[in-house]
């Protein structure tokens, strides 16, 4: 049964997808990049900018991502939350993250006040590298309403539209580093490539359709850096192959679709109504707990088996446990 909404009227919100090129490593070159496009959504008008998953550090499925991490109220927190009151904006935006001797794929929100509000944790994580994330993390309260986000992988589970229809989320986010094929190879068809593509590009219209509420959908745009990734999975996604399509996305809660992009980097801006009136609970499609169907052999044995791997990996590290200790200390 859902819960009471905090929002009791509807509200229009303009809010921008900042569609970005994330440099592996270069923290100071992605901020200052970021600051440029963020201060030109808010010379637009938005009063809500969402960036993509761990913008600010490049994404890697690699141990470089343990070099990246900073502890609460480190550097780019202190970026984020500064810039968000200073433009006086609602600000997303993805990190590396360290707390005790672990570390977490985290998005921070910041408020116009420039305080941190929301510190959201990946779940369907990347085991290797990262310790899964609560669930609970991926709704926040705010002054303009209750905001959902689910980062990349979390979106393609059951589990996070229920959760926020569950929960009656006002407006989603889905900040995503999300690679796709480009080139055919003995296992990529041009079918392939085109069926990944489609679905990424329509992937903000299926959470207004089930749920009738705003969503912004943003995903990093260009090439994957920082070689290959470790298992299976980093024999299929290389950088010959895939990757960062972009195809960001903002639908409203009526389901029109307000603003996209193509492959390259850009910035969309669209208003957008958070109107009590439309959420619904539409049926969730549901493929053995996916959103989207796949190989039964990926999806029943080798992400299993990857996932475990992974997760005894991350257990048994003494270099992961020194390094996050040394980000925290």
């Amino acid at each position: 049964m859902r819960e009471a909404n905090n929002t009791a009227s509807v509200k229009a919100l303009r809010v921008a997808a900042i569609q970005m090129t994330s440099r592996l490593g270069m923290v100071e070159e992605n901020i200052g990049h970021a600051t440029r496009m963020i201060e030109d959504a808010a010379g637009q008008g938005a009063k809500m900018v969402v960036l993509p998953e761990m913008c600010m550090t490049g994404y890697t499925l690699t141990k470089q991502a343990w070099d990246m991490a900073e502890p609460a109220g480190g550097p780019i927190e202190q970026w984020l939350t500064s810039t968000s009151k200073r433009l006086g904006i609602y600000l997303g935006a993805g990190l590396v993250g360290c707390e005790g001797e672990d570390f977490y794929n985290t998005y921070l929100l910041a408020d116009p006040q420039g305080k941190a509000i929301g510190r959201v944790r990946k779940t369907q994580t990347e085991y290797d590298i990262f310790k899964a994330g609560d669930m609970a993390s991926h709704v926040i309260d705010t002054d303009i309403g209750r905001i959902g986000v689910g980062i990349c992988a979390d979106n393609h589970v059951v589990f996070l539209p229920k959760l926020m229809e569950e929960k009656g989320v006002d407006i989603l986010l889905m900040p995503h580093a999300w690679p796709t094929p480009y080139r055919t190879s003995k296992l990529i068809s041009e079918q392939d490539i085109k069926e990944q593509n489609d679905n990424a590009h329509e992937y903000a219209l299926l959470f207004s359709m089930i749920l009738g509420i705003p969503v912004v959908f943003v995903n990093q745009a260009g090439p994957i850096e920082g070689g290959r990734w470790p298992g299976i999975l980093g024999r299929v996604l290389t950088p010959e192959y895939f990757r960062y399509p972009g195809l960001s996305a903002i639908v409203d809660s009526d389901k029109s679709i307000k603003a996209q992009t193509g492959h390259d980097e850009g910035i969309i801006v669209a208003d957008v109504t958070m109107d009590p009136a439309r959420k619904h609970k539409a049926e969730i499609p549901d493929y053995g707990g996916w959103l989207h169907p796949g190989a039964f052999p990926m999806r029943k044995i080798v992400m299993p088996l990857e996932i475990y791997r992974g997760k005894i990996s991350y257990k048994l590290s003494g270099e992961r446990k020194r390094k996050a200790l040394a980000c925290n200390g």
